[in-house]
């Protein structure tokens, strides 16, 4: 009977699927969970005591796939159940209604989902859901009622349900949820990070090697599946499903995932043999840039921009202007470098001096970065007996690292460059960023060694040898 009742509920995913225009799902960027992650997702719960009743909360449950997988696994298991099912949809409430006609234990609302948790009295002992995933309108009624419960804005509908029903989950609750990757770095969902870490804890992560998950929705994204919960646990599980179907799991400390001294709260998925140690040799080094006084910026001058002030010639009014073609791997600024077309200097006035950088020390780095390059990180260190004048302009395409709160000594500079170009940061970078460029943000999370580690071998460094500098540094922090 269960079976029979699982694939008559998948059997109207898929015809109602059909019948739902194309414009209008992805006008709600909400796509049904076939049945077989849907039976991944209900698993991950634990177990409950035998006779103990557990509130369940689907709170955007389209025709109810989801919660009929909980309440199969709930008779396997000889739980008792209550299910609570929200959507906005009249056609889907109604084909809800229809799946679950002959199962007493169910209240479903035809109600906006944050209509419902405004009103909601009740905490839920598990939360299952495959959230909308679209912008959020910062003027939007749900944006408003977000930010009253969280006390932030959230960018993303996705991130908001997830935030909100973290909010109404019992002291012992589990959520699980199934998510774009997008969320685990970058800056547009730092919030929804700093929510999460400050309150719970990732139990599990569920990986897909392929990216057709919901391939019968048009939709070709990577996505996980997130466990999370209120109850203190220092290990993650990490599960990786192959394109074959093949299942490899590992626990995973939580200090390898989340790096004790990002601010940004970047969260590493190791999802290829080896990347626990790669996650062990980075997750050694407690510091980042923004915690030892530091900080990545990106160039200031949009060319395109800026015509106006830009000079082809040198002249007593103008400072250099460096593109990324200047910054070489494993190399010093190449001074000498001018790209065909394009003004290599910028005036100098009250209308450009905020464009420009003063006399320093600083490592450039690349901002367009490619996979198949044999560097992903291409960086320089650029040193203040390089300047010709008092300052210089660094173009947008590069990003600048500077001494924010710290004094960044030539010393310092060239073991940071050192450091950054070596292999171990360049596989960890290729492993565990999504991003083909290289964001300043990104870089604010890197871990490095302290500024003094840094500072006692950049002064072993010869600065006339420095294309072998990245070696030295690979066997001094890593071997």
């Amino acid at each position: 009977m269960t079976n029979n009742f699982l694939q008559n509920v998948e059997s109207s995913r898929i015809a109602t699927q059909q019948q739902i225009a194309e414009v209008k799902k992805k006008l709600a960027e909400q796509y049904f969970t076939p049945l077989h992650v849907s039976q991944i997702m209900s698993k991950m719960f634990s177990d409950i005591p035998k006779g103990t009743l557990i509130s369940v909360l689907d709170p955007c449950c389209g025709v109810g796939n989801l919660a009929a997988s909980m309440l199969s696994d709930s008779l396997e298991r000889s739980e008792k159940i209550h299910l609570t099912l929200v959507e906005l949809d009249p056609f889907l409430v109604t084909e809800a209604k229809k799946n679950f006609s002959e199962i007493k234990e169910i209240e479903v609302h035809e109600q906006d989902f944050f209509d419902f948790i405004q009103s909601c009295q009740n905490k839920f002992d598990r939360i299952i859901l495959n959230p909308p995933y679209s912008k959020m309108v910062a003027t939007s009624k749900a944006a408003k009622i977000a930010k009253s419960m969280l006390g932030h804005n959230e960018a993303n509908l996705y991130s908001a349900f997830i935030s909100c029903c973290l909010k109404i989950l019992t002291d012992r609750g589990e959520l699980v949820a199934i998510v774009p990757r997008s969320f685990c770095n970058g800056t547009t969902f730092k919030n929804f990070r700093y929510f999460l870490f400050s309150k719970f804890y990732l139990h599990e992560i569920y990986l897909f090697e392929s990216r057709k998950i919901f391939a019968d929705s048009s939709v070709l994204q990577e996505i996980l599946i997130l466990k999370i919960s209120p109850l203190k646990s220092l290990t993650v599980k990490i599960s990786h499903q192959n394109i074959a179907g093949a299942i490899r799991s590992e626990d995973v400390s939580l200090e390898k995932i989340l790096f004790i001294g990002d601010k940004n709260k970047f969260i590493h998925i190791p999802v290829a043999p080896g990347d626990d140690v790669l996650l062990s040799k980075m997750a050694k080094f407690p510091q980042t840039l923004l915690s030892v006084g530091c900080r990545a910026s990106t160039g200031k001058v949009v060319d395109f921009r800026s015509l106006k002030w830009l000079r082809k010639k040198k002249s007593d009014t103008t400072v250099q202007l460096l593109y990324q073609d200047s910054v070489v791997a494993n190399n010093l600024v190449d001074f000498s470098c001018k790209i065909f077309g394009k003004s290599h200097y910028i005036k100098i006035g009250e209308k450009t001096n905020k464009l420009l950088v003063k006399k320093g020390n600083f490592v450039l780095v690349r901002r367009i970065s490619f996979k198949e390059s044999p560097n992903r990180i291409i960086c320089s260190p650029l040193f203040n007996f390089d300047f010709e004048c008092d300052a210089l302009a660094i173009e947008n395409h590069l990003n600048y690292i500077w001494g924010e709160h710290a004094e960044m000594n030539e010393s310092i500079c060239a073991g940071l460059a050192a450091y950054l170009s070596t292999p171990s940061v360049d596989q960890y970078f290729r492993r565990f960023s999504g991003h083909t460029q290289i964001n300043a943000e990104d870089l604010n999370s890197l871990p490095i060694p302290t500024l003094e580690e840094l500072e006692n071998f950049g002064n072993t460094i010869s600065v006339l040898n420095f294309a072998s500098a990245h070696q030295m540094a690979e066997r001094k922090f890593f071997g």
